[in-house]
């Protein structure tokens, strides 16, 4: 098993609730020398996610399902993580605020996959985990929330672009 990693950058900050577009379906991007996508609904989680900052497993933040839910959408898999109040989630939401930490990063295994026109197209795949980082290769709309709920208004959902 290899797992692997994406990013997305974070935007915006406000409150302690994180939400955003993990992964986007159908949407071709650069990952080194490679390109692939994301097949529609291609991923799931593990059940048991956990979000950290700089992959520092020993320091989690969120973890599925109490604290950190996915949901697939038709534009991808949507996360939101509600931050406890905590030294760690703190630091992570000023490091945010400050954009000194920029980026989401996911952790996947690709359990299926196949070459189409020399894209890498994951067709089945398994979120292992996230991680706030300091920077991201993909950039996307993230925010922080207040509250703790984890449904949110649909036409919020971000807009993705590799670079």
């Amino acid at each position: 098993m290899r797992i692997e990693h994406r990013f997305a950058e974070l935007n915006e900050v406000e409150g302690r609730v994180l939400t955003g577009l993990a992964l986007p379906f159908e949407v071709e991007g650069r990952v080194g020398r490679m390109r692939e996508r994301f097949a529609r609904g291609s991923v799931t989680t593990s059940g048991d996610a956990v979000l950290n900052r700089q992959h520092q497993r020993h320091l989690p933040l969120a973890r599925e399902p109490e604290t950190l839910t996915f949901e697939v959408t038709d534009a991808g898999l949507l996360m939101r993580a509600t931050l406890p109040e905590t030294r760690e989630a703190d630091d992570v939401l000023a490091l945010v605020t400050a954009r000194v930490l920029r980026g989401l990063s996911v952790e996947f295994v690709a359990n299926r996959e196949h070459v189409a026109g020399g894209v890498r197209v994951i067709d089945a795949a398994v979120i292992r985990g996230l991680a706030v980082v300091d920077s991201g290769a993909y950039r996307t709309d993230l925010s922080v929330r207040e509250g703790s709920g984890v449904q949110g208004d649909p036409g919020t959902f971000p807009w993705w672009m590799f670079s």
